[in-house]
């Protein structure tokens, strides 16, 4: 795929077309698509592929450079090219967004961010330190969220806030998790996802320290490669198991790009398996068989505000959530 072809594409949906043909996307794109168009047309490189564990997902994957001189990876998964290309320049978005930039349009002139509450409504406005990527610093991990419109962008937002703090309630074994037979939905997504695959069968547990009304699940895909992780919280187990399911699709596709990659530089791929998060987990029986054990350590009601990091001509909304409270994961198996 060449970004030349998504600008050209981008141009004629923001001109009024409503639908434009583009290679690889049967039906094409329509014209809720043109803000995702036009960041892939900034993108340096895009593919779509079909993992071969479970060639009934898509996979989008795009190289751009969020400043000039850097260099960032994005992917999106999806049962269609079009669902997996949302997700994937929702990503490139996210990572954009990230960046502090010299005259940066956000900051204005008071040099600060502005906030929403928790009913998205403006809340003043805060300093960037730790949230904006800049020369020295690293921004922070809490959730981060892209979409359409600011109520999509912060529903993912704090949903990440909230996965991201039982991943490190798990990982750090302050909480016990759970074995969770795979809800029927999940097991429907598996089977399409596979096809005739002879991938092994996912495993699912059910994470501590959701908030309110949320879960977190992970779904662990064990094999020659150690064990790969995939997370999704929602508000319901079907579907955060379904989240978890494709992520961690997306992380044995990963895997597979690496050892490629071994292959082509004329290294041999260790025999354990690739990656440091599969590794990680395949050192940790603890966690990825964990006992019965009580139910599910319960956590914060967590109703963060957000800070808005949109970028103006990007086309997409993306917040950070601000949730103090919550732990961030720090070396642990994050998401993928």
């Amino acid at each position: 795929m060449r970004p030349e072809d998504f600008a050209a594409a981008a141009m004629a949906l923001q001109a009024g077309a409503a639908q434009v043909a583009i290679a690889g996307f049967p039906g094409g794109l329509g014209a809720a698509m043109a803000a995702h168009a036009a960041l892939a047309g900034g993108c340096t490189g895009l593919f779509l592929a079909r993992p071969p564990l479970a060639p009934g997902a898509v996979i989008c994957g795009a190289s751009h450079a969020p400043l000039p001189g850097q260099r960032a990876h994005a992917a999106g998964i999806g049962p269609t090219p079009q669902a997996a290309f949302a997700r994937a320049m929702g990503e490139v978005a996210e990572a954009r967004a990230l960046y502090r930039r010299p005259d940066d349009p956000r900051l204005a002139a008071d040099g600060r961010l502005p906030v929403m509450d928790a009913q998205l409504r403006p809340a003043g406005r805060i300093a960037p330190d730790g949230l904006l990527r800049g020369p020295v610093g690293a921004a922070d991990g809490t959730g981060l969220g892209a979409g359409p419109d600011t109520a999509t962008a912060a529903r993912s937002a704090r949903h990440e806030a909230i996965e991201r703090h039982a991943i490190a309630l798990w990982f750090a074994a302050r909480a016990p998790a759970r074995p969770l037979p795979a809800p029927p939905a999940a097991l429907a997504l598996e089977a399409a996802l596979r096809g005739a695959s002879p991938a092994p069968r996912l495993r699912y547990l059910l994470l501590p320290g959701a908030s309110a009304g949320l879960v977190v699940i992970a779904a662990l895909s064990a094999g020659p490669w150690g064990v790969i992780p995939g997370y999704g919280c929602a508000a319901s187990l079907a579907e955060a198991a379904c989240k978890a399911a494709t992520e961690a699709v997306m992380g044995e596709f990963a895997l597979h790009l690496e050892q490629r990659a071994l292959h082509e530089q004329g290294i041999t791929p260790p025999p354990g398996g690739f990656g440091a998060r599969a590794a990680l987990l395949a050192r940790r029986p603890d966690l990825t068989d964990p006992d019965q054990g009580p139910g599910p350590v319960p956590g914060p009601d967590c109703q963060p505000r957000f800070a808005v990091l949109s970028l103006p001509g990007d086309g997409l909304v993306v917040l950070r959530a601000l949730a103090p409270g919550l732990l961030v994961p720090m070396g642990t198996p994050g998401p993928v």
